[in-house]
């Protein structure tokens, strides 16, 4: 959830990680996830509510086991440079 109160509509950065057991990932403006060790910007635009959205709907079978740390962050301006002002992130574990 994104909640920007008094700053909604200030420009800002935002950003989406996924460190997997293969390498780092980060969703485009394509809602695309793509291997990269240099930061891509998911929206770069007004800070708006977000109540909640869906990455990925399929299945975790053709991921590989392990530890996967998937982050959201967002900068409190518009540069596209990763700054990560605010930013939270959940661990997820696939086992087989």
């Amino acid at each position: 959830m994104l909640n920007p109160n008094k700053s909604a509509g200030n420009l800002a950065d935002y950003w989406i990680k996924a460190i997997t057991p293969v390498g780092i990932y980060w969703l485009n403006d394509q809602f695309q996830f793509v291997a990269s060790d240099t930061p891509i910007r998911v929206f770069d635009g007004p800070l708006a509510n977000i109540a909640s959205f869906t990455l990925f709907e399929s299945a975790t079978l053709n991921l590989p086991p392990g530890t996967y740390i998937i982050s959201f962050a967002v900068d409190d301006n518009m540069n596209n440079i990763y700054d990560a002002t605010y930013e939270d992130s959940v661990i997820i574990t696939i086992k087989r």
